[in-house]
């Protein structure tokens, strides 16, 4: 085993290690899916909106995955979406919209948006959801849709003017 792939094993071990599955263990009731989005805006900019904690509890998220996914390919980025199940109950959804760049040099030089907060939402059983949002200079915002209906399903997370970080929050 070469250095590099036994990096890339350890950096998912670790990873795996920090987060939760939504689902506890002894839960044996209906369930509901949530599937984070991106918006492309080129090889190298990704703007993407994910559940990041589902009742303060981490879990793994599109930003991650996409992370892992596209190690070690420098300046080019492919993301990797990902969805997961969660009970259908109500619960506190951490949600985030927030700019990805293929290589961390382009977040420094380059404007990151993020808006993220917390919503309490009650998935169906059976249902699709989807996180959606956008940032822009003027608004961003962030929200959990009905993947059939398109309708928003609970509050929105919203930032009216910049939602640009500074230079340390990146």
């Amino acid at each position: 085993m070469t250095v590099k792939p036994l990096a890339v094993m350890l950096l998912a071990l670790a990873l795996g290690a920090c987060t939760h599955n939504p689902v506890p263990k002894d839960y044996i009731g209906p369930l509901a899916a949530v599937r984070d989005s991106a918006t492309v805006h080129d090889s190298t900019k990704v703007d993407f909106f994910v559940v990041s904690h589902v009742n303060g509890q981490k879990i793994g998220d599109s930003i991650g995955a996409t992370v892992e996914s596209n190690h070690g390919r420098g300046m080019v980025m492919r993301p990797a979406v990902i969805g997961r199940a969660v009970p259908a109950q109500a619960a506190v959804f951490t949600i985030k919209g927030r700019t990805h760049y293929a290589a961390p040099i382009l977040s420094i030089v380059q404007e990151v948006y993020e808006v993220k907060g917390d919503i309490e939402f009650a998935p169906v059983a059976s249902r699709n959801y989807e996180v959606k949002g956008q940032l822009t200079p003027e608004y961003s915002a962030v929200w959990i849709e009905d993947s059939e209906t398109r309708e928003v399903v609970a509050q929105k997370v919203e930032i009216k003017g910049s939602a640009k970080l500074g230079f340390f929050q990146k």
